[in-house]
């Protein structure tokens, strides 16, 4: 009984964190168009805030919806996201001829 106790609780738990994951998102992303899609890998990879905050500023920066989720693929640490959108930033830039 109360192995069935704490299970609950535990589901309520990840629940809750969902649900505080998803309130941060919509505040990060206020006045931002973000794809469906986006927004559900965002969800399903269980990002930390600090890794939200580099999504955001991925979005902030134009970067395509592509981009967004090569810098999200495997949950990789904030500075490394940072320096995954700094890279691709430069990139564009050395494409464009600038």
């Amino acid at each position: 009984e109360t192995k069935v106790v704490l299970e609950e609780k535990s589901i309520q738990t990840a629940e809750g964190l969902q649900k505080s994951k998803r309130r941060l998102l919509g505040i990060a992303m206020l006045g931002k168009k973000v794809p469906k899609s986006v927004v559900e890998k965002i969800l399903e990879y269980n990002l930390s805030a600090e890794q939200l905050e580099e999504i955001r500023q991925c979005v902030e920066s134009g970067l395509a919806d592509a981009e967004i989720l090569q810098v999200m693929e495997n949950s990789p640490s904030p500075e490394r996201m940072k320096k995954m959108r700094e890279i691709i930033l430069l990139m564009r830039k050395r494409k464009a001829g600038v």
